[in-house]
């Protein structure tokens, strides 16, 4: 018992050897699955064959670890595949429960189409530069011209994988659907699992940063990601259904910010994400209890002076502490312009919903915000930078950073014309798609059944154990 609960350490040992890169993942991995390990061992106190989920849980720990230690892009590939068949055997850990089955299975096809899609990158990669060694391909990129189309096919297959296994639209609705599984499980493959894909893609950034058709599938799967759950997020009223679409959409800026060259930016957003998502998982238990008897004041009347003097407010700030704390070179970079219109953007959402006449006690963390998100942001941006830079993807026409912050700027006003007319026509022609999640899961789902319908141990209704289901998680 006591080596595995220090099994998710021992990676730390290798410390002194590892690049900056690898560290950080490292130790975002062994600091979350250790936490989560704990967590588990009382979640599921009494709970039958505990030994089984901690083999497994272990083991899926080992395998991410591999992912981020591995040199060799072969070794990488199976060291993921191996994540995904141990997560599979946690997601159905709990038995009885046809809804975790039948989302599990549809996580199991998914990976191992993305499976095949890795594989067919690496071998052409190992065609193209004589190697799998990860070092020795950067290099020969790094070196090289002009890159040939082999190298190009091998880029767009390994987006794809990616995006497959990053639970972006169309492919999103396993993540959404395996909340029937642990607590403990949810918050290790939220805040760890599902970020591998994101990794994979800033070890190779050299590489992607050279490519033309890779960057764009990035950036508009990862954009249409981000709008879409962001709209359906605003609908759900369960705690863990709130999250899984979180993580859906999350995933889908980090893509997108791969997808623009931002890799500093896209480091910094997936560990936030990770250590957010975990705290948010393990105390997703104690959410309702905290939220009773809560008073809740009314919302302010959103007007369209209230969003543009919002919008103006935020981005005169922002481009203030922008140009002391960055420079001109850096912000001529087009990725950091598009991500700092994103972030103009969501302080203007935030500074919208202020009710001014809270007073200053109403007022101080929306202004601490205001000046402190930017100053964070400017130096988080200077430290991952020295970690992964910004790399400008090479053909990537300069609409690709034009439509980003449009994109937004187009949910932010989707937004404040729901905020301010609830019950208006707009609002109700889009909340019924919204809340079925615009059924893009529903196609996808027909289609896969079709072609391998799952085997379930239960009978063909879809039901759970309440009896074996513990109290913390029906709290959830």
């Amino acid at each position: 018992m006591l080596l595995t609960a220090v099994a998710p350490l021992l990676p730390l040992l290798a410390w002194p050897l590892l690049a900056p890169l690898e560290r950080v993942m490292t130790l975002l991995i062994a600091v979350v699955g250790g936490i989560t390990f704990r967590f588990s061992q009382r979640y599921l106190d009494g709970t039958a064959d505990l030994a089984r989920y901690n083999r497994w849980f272990v083991a899926t720990l080992a395998a991410a670890l591999l992912v981020v230690l591995a040199d060799d892009l072969i070794v990488m590939g199976l060291a993921w595949t191996a994540t995904s068949l141990s997560l599979h055997r946690l997601l159905t850990f709990v038995r009885g429960r046809a809804a975790a089955e039948v989302a599990a299975h549809k996580k199991f096809i998914l990976s191992r189409l993305a499976d095949l899609a890795i594989a067919a990158s690496v071998f052409l990669l190992a065609r193209e530069f004589g190697t799998t060694d990860r070092a020795a391909i950067l290099a020969a990129v790094e070196g090289a011209t002009v890159l040939s189309p082999r190298t190009e096919l091998a880029g767009a297959l390994l987006a794809l994988a990616v995006i497959m296994r990053s639970a972006q639209l169309p492919f999103h609705g396993w993540l959404i659907q395996v909340m029937e599984a642990p607590t403990p499980v949810s918050a290790l493959l939220h805040a760890g699992i599902v970020n591998l894909g994101a990794y994979l893609l800033l070890t190779l950034a050299p590489l992607l940063s050279r490519l033309t058709i890779a960057p764009a599938l990035l950036l508009g799967a990862g954009l249409v990601t981000a709008l879409l759950a962001s709209t359906v997020l605003l609908t759900r009223g369960s705690v863990k259904g709130a999250l899984a679409w979180s993580t859906c959409a999350q995933m889908g800026f980090i893509l997108l910010e791969c997808g623009l060259g931002v890799y500093d930016l896209a480091l910094l957003h997936l560990v936030g994400h990770a250590l957010y998502k975990a705290h948010a998982f393990l105390s997703a238990g104690t959410v309702v209890a905290r939220a009773v008897g809560r008073p809740r004041s009314p919302a302010p009347s959103l007007g369209g002076w209230r969003w543009a003097g919002s919008l103006a407010l935020a981005g005169l700030v922002t481009g203030a502490v922008a140009r002391v704390t960055w420079g001109s070179e850096t912000l001529a970079h087009p990725g950091v312009l598009a991500s700092g219109a994103i972030l103009v953007l969501g302080l203007a959402g935030v500074l919208a919903t202020i009710d001014w006449r809270g007073g200053w006690r109403a007022l101080r963390l929306p202004f601490a915000l205001l000046v402190g998100l930017p100053l964070a942001y400017a130096g988080w941006h200077a430290l991952m930078g020295r970690i992964v830079p910004p790399l400008v993807p090479a053909a990537l026409p300069v609409a690709g950073f034009v439509v980003v912050p449009l994109a937004f700027l187009g949910l932010l006003a989707l937004q404040a014309t729901v905020t301010a007319h609830p019950a208006g026509a707009v609002a109700r022609a889009l909340y019924p798609h919204a809340v079925a999640g615009f059924h893009l899961d529903e196609l996808f789902t027909r289609l896969t059944f079709r072609v391998w319908p799952p085997v379930l141990t239960v009978p063909r209704q879809i039901a759970r154990s309440e009896a074996i289901t513990p109290a913390a998680e029906r709290a959830a």
